[in-house]
């Protein structure tokens, strides 16, 4: 009962110290003392042999602690053997970052920023210089990075541009797939001027979607008051194949990125099998269905008698109409041969042609016929 829970602590890290804990995007334990700020442990970890590995991300606990903030971590690492004069300025420029957007105090940010241009220039023979950007970008406002102590001072007359180093900075050091840099892009509002299909695009689209499927599935558990609707995913899912469009019409000598196209294909998938689980109206339903992705018109549209017969065959609706209120068969290739390959008398009911009538007349169905029945009556307007 004498036993301290520091003491237990010590214990059982004396025991486990040389094992590396790694959750799914390898954290270790290092990591997790550096963004909750648990410096004794830390220590502990560090005197019985813990080594700074990198997480999924490329993040050392280093790193970490400058994106949370934890400044004891931070001062107590850039200090520590294992930890390189590079990674030392790397962890300064970054924690003035986070004191920028996070802490929203920028003379804090420009002490450790300075802090960092000292280390660059603590050897004169030596100069820790920044890499020079391959090109300016807009999103960035064509900004740079400041290169030398006079141009650090400048900055503290213009917080703008505080903000906008600090964009800069997180990209550099933490590259555009991490959630920070893209996080901050978009609440900076710069995400508009991107490049088609940039990797922090990608990034914001895959968070809503990651977004969505966790209120879907604790919504579904009762566990969340807040719901998702038709016109929330329809949105993303607007945005994202804008994406793709504007990267397939993109000109100039670069195509785009096969494995950024492929993520994006792969949100938009995400994003329809999520459509699936949101209450629709019948409308909306109609529209889910025939508007956007129906695979009886893709079919037709592309001459596929084979497919659509298939389709047919296992229960799709044959004389839906799309947006345009046009069938498959108004879609399907004027070839004779592939017309002849469906027989619309074959897949045509009575209660089609009575829901043919009821469009074309306007008749009013609304609350005269089974709900079941409206939306049997909206495939055919």
């Amino acid at each position: 009962m004498g036993i301290s829970v520091f003491a237990a602590a010590f214990l059982i890290i004396k025991v486990a110290c040389f094992l590396v804990c790694s959750r799914n995007l390898g954290n270790t334990a290092l990591h997790d003392c550096a963004e909750s700020g648990s410096l004794e442990i830390m220590r502990m970890l560090l005197r019985f042999g813990a080594t700074m590995e990198q997480d999924g991300y490329g993040m050392t606990p280093l790193l970490s602690a400058s994106v949370t903030g934890h400044t004891n971590i931070v001062d107590y690492l850039t200090t520590h053997q294992q930890t390189s004069h590079k990674e030392r300025i790397d962890a300064l420029e970054l924690l003035g970052a986070t004191f920028v957007d996070k802490k929203r105090d920028l003379l804090g940010a420009l002490k450790y920023w300075k802090r960092a241009m000292d280390l660059r220039y603590l050897d004169s023979n030596h100069v820790v210089h920044k890499p020079e950007p391959k090109q300016l970008i807009m999103a960035y406002d064509y900004a740079r990075e400041v290169t030398n102590g006079e141009e650090l001072d400048g900055l503290i007359s213009d917080p703008d541009e505080m903000r906008m180093q600090a964009l800069l900075i997180r990209e550099r050091i933490l590259g555009p797939q991490h959630p920070d840099t893209s996080y901050y892009i978009r609440y900076r509002g710069a995400q508009t001027n991107l490049d088609p299909l940039s990797p922090m695009t990608a990034s914001s689209l895959l968070s809503f979607a990651e977004l969505f499927s966790f209120m879907l599935q604790d919504r579904a558990k009762g566990l969340l008051g807040t719901s998702v609707s038709f016109e929330d995913l329809m949105g993303i899912l607007s945005k994202s194949v804008l994406e793709i469009e504007r990267a397939v019409r993109q000109t100039g000598p670069v195509p785009p990125e096969p494995a950024q196209l492929t993520k994006a294909l792969s949100i938009i998938l995400h994003l329809i099998c999520l459509l699936e689980k949101v209450p629709c109206s019948t409308e909306q339903d109609h529209y889910k269905k025939e508007t956007i992705y129906s695979p009886l018109h893709i079919a037709a549209s592309n001459g596929h008698p084979d497919i659509m017969n298939l389709l047919i065959s296992s229960g799709t609706h044959f004389d839906s109409t799309n947006a345009f209120q046009q069938t498959a068969m108004d879609l399907l290739d004027e070839k004779e041969q592939a017309r002849n390959a469906i027989q619309p008398i074959n897949h045509t009911t009575l209660a089609c042609l009575a829901a043919r009538v009821i469009v074309k007349h306007s008749l009013r169905y609304r609350g005269n016929i089974p709900e079941k029945l409206e939306a049997f009556v909206l495939l055919h307007r």
